[in-house]
This record gives C-alpha cells, structure tokens and sequence, in this order.
C-alpha cells in the first residue's frame, strides 16, 4: 500500500491508544540547550548532557504546560483524504429574523453563526434615538397608547348602539397591529427568536444603520447538518467501506472533530448510489449541530474505511510534530531536565494523529502540548541563572 500518494487508500492510525505521562513543567525564562538549574541543595547523582540535548528544569516551564505522550503502537485503518463542506438538510425549516424598525443595531453576544436559540430569545435591539426621525419604538409606543385610549372610548359605545360594529373592530384592529410593531422595550424594537433555532448566518455588524425590515439573522430549526464528503471518482469502488470520517472546518483547521464522537453517522443510501459532480461522487454523513458548526463552511476531511488488515504503525499526535525549512521534528523527553529533537519520517495521518516511519520508537515519549517552548528554548541560545551541565 503507497502511503506517499495523494487521494489514494492508505493505512492510518486511528487508535488514540497513547499513555499521557503526569509530566507539567514550569518555563521561566529562556532555555538553553546545554544548561540546567543549579539546586541551592546539593545532589548526588550527576547527569551529563550532550550538546544537542536541550535542558529545560521541571520547576521552569509549569505556567506553558507542557506535557508528554509516549509513542502508541496501534493497528493502522484505511483513510481517503477528501475536501467538502457542512450544508442544511434539505426542506428543514429556514427562518430570518427582521428588523421591525429603523435605527441603530446592536447585537447580542449570542448573535454568532452556530449559536441555538431558545423560543423568544433575543438576539438584537434597534434604536433610532438620538438619530434624525426619533424613536420608531417611542413613536409606536404613543401611537398605541392612543389607540387603546379610543378603543376604550368607543367600547361602551358600542354596547348602547352609539357605534357600529364596524368601527369597534376597525379600532380593535389598530390596537392590535400597533401592539404587533410595539417591542414592548424602551430603548428601540428587540430582534427575538419564535422557536428554537440555530443561527446559521449574521448578516449586519453591530453598530451598523439597519432599516425597517432588514434580515438581521438567518437561522435553521433543524438541530442536525450534512456534512458533504466529494470522494474521488477514482476512489468510488470503496464508497461502500466508509465507516467514519474526521473533518476540520475552514474557519477552525486545526479543531478535527470526528462524526462518529459527535453522534453522526454515513447516510447509506449515498453509498456508490450518490450523483457524479465533475471530478467527484458526493457522499454524506448526518450530524448533530452541537452549536459550533455553521452552513456553508468548507471542510478538510479523512475518509475513514472498514478494514480487516492487521498492520500496525507508531503513532503520535499532529500537535507533536513542528516542521521547520520542509523537514517535521518531534521533542522526545529523555530524562528529567532533558529532551532531544528528532527528525521525523512521516506516513499518512487521520487529521488527529500522524504515523512515524522513522525517528521514534514505542518507548519514547514525546512532548504534545508545549513543543513551541522546546523549539523557542532551543533556538534562543540563552542559559538561564543558576545553570549547569550537572545536577
């Protein structure tokens, strides 16, 4: 199996079986690769370094946080790599919400694409105040106030006779229009939810000059969205083995999110059966929309397939890898105060963990959350106070 091909069936790593080591350190300053902290309390065991391995004291780097995983030796799936986009079901219910008036908007800090909506939540205000023209929602406030005030004048008039039915019903229908354009809010007309609903789309900026009936926000009353994988035609023989996929959004790339973890799941009537798009067959999975997931926005995705092989690969995280002039390293730890960079030969990946051809081994244990700090450390050429080759 070619694994240094694009597009093409490869073998991944998909088993997150990694033992994470209780290794926080603390980073005070600079680090060098040749020092260490010289303790006020003598110690008896000595330790020399070699010039390449780059010192970094556990009471030094705490507030970075930085932590080690040993490499895992797991069996390698198959993946596809593969682009598409997340999109509304199709014939669930849209809803825009409108300005109900002219004025000044300003949105709540809810009003963001993803966000759910509780019936008769508010997502926005508009005021004209201030501005040329007053109040609208002052102006609709007074214009109810005097309408209740006739329909309250005619009602006894109506019961002896006085006035006809028509008029009564034409002034109870002026209340109740103006009640309909009155918010209710002193500070303008409010931008609510009707029901429950996700924000799929802003379309104003707050602060922004909106007029009486513009589309403030789109949002879906559908709780799940598809997610549109465009396999490669050359790659729809094995559309039928699709199990998962891991996919990371084009607004949040290094954020790979799993459609199994979030809930979802393939969509089987799409397998091999979906129509052919230029250069790529469509495939779809349903899933949950957690809140953080908006329509419309592009993914990069790693097709998942079922797979009885029985190879097995190293494996570490992707945030373990730094990559500097085109060459990938990985920091190993090799003692308490120690950590080496190694140069790295990499396989295919699933978007959460990559495979290691060469440079690591079972027994090693790599920094995931924090390598930044290595590679600043080892770039920066500094010895911190207190320094030495020996502890």
């Amino acid at each position: 199996m070619k694994t240094n091909q694009a597009m093409i069936l490869t073998n991944i790593h998909y088993c997150r079986s990694v033992l994470t080591l209780a290794a926080t350190f603390v980073f005070s300053g600079l680090i060098s690769c040749t020092g260490h902290d010289n303790h006020a309390e003598s110690e008896s065991e000595e330790h020399e370094h070699s010039s390449e391995e780059i010192i970094l004291s556990p009471h030094s780097a705490h507030r970075f946080g930085v932590k080690v995983e040993q490499v895992a030796d797991c069996k390698l799936p198959r993946i596809v790599r593969a682009w598409g986009a997340l999109e509304a079901v199709p014939g669930t219910g849209r809803q825009i919400l409108s300005s109900r008036s002219a004025g000044i908007v300003r949105l709540s800090s809810r009003a963001v694409a993803g966000a759910s909506l509780r019936p008769g939540e508010r997502v926005a205000t508009v005021s004209g105040k201030g501005i040329a023209g007053g109040d609208a929602n002052a102006v609709a406030s007074e214009e109810l106030a005097a309408a209740q005030k006739e329909l309250e004048r005619i009602e006894p008039l109506r019961n002896e006779g006085i006035v006809s039915e028509r008029d009564y019903q034409s002034a109870l229908s002026t209340v109740k229009r103006l009640s309909a354009a009155y918010s209710g809010n002193g500070s303008g007309s409010a931008v609510t939810a009707s029901q429950k609903a996700t924000i799929i789309k802003v379309n104003v900026a707050d602060g922004e000059w909106v007029e009486a009936g513009t589309p403030v926000v789109e949002t879906s009353t559908d709780s799940r969205l598809l997610l549109r994988v465009d396999l490669p035609l050359s790659m729809r023989n094995v559309a039928g083995m699709i199990v998962d996929a891991n996919f990371a959004t084009a607004d949040s790339p290094d954020n790979v999110k799993s459609v199994s973890m979030l809930g979802g799941s393939i969509i089987e009537d799409t397998k091999g059966t979906a129509a052919t798009n230029g250069n790529y067959m469509p495939i779809y999975f349903s899933i949950p929309n957690d809140g953080s997931l908006s329509q419309g926005v592009y993914t990069d995705i790693w097709v998942i397939l079922e797979d009885d092989n029985d190879v097995t690969g190293s494996t570490i995280p992707v945030e373990a890898v730094v990559e500097s002039e085109g060459e990938y390293f990985a920091y190993v730890k090799v003692d308490d105060h120690g950590y080496e960079k190694r140069r790295l030969s990499l396989g295919v990946t699933d978007g959460k963990i990559v495979e290691v051809k060469a440079g690591l081994v079972p027994s090693d244990s790599v920094v995931t959350n924090g390598a930044m700090i290595l590679k600043m450390a080892e770039n920066s050429g500094k010895i911190p106070e207190g320094h030495s080759h020996n502890h």
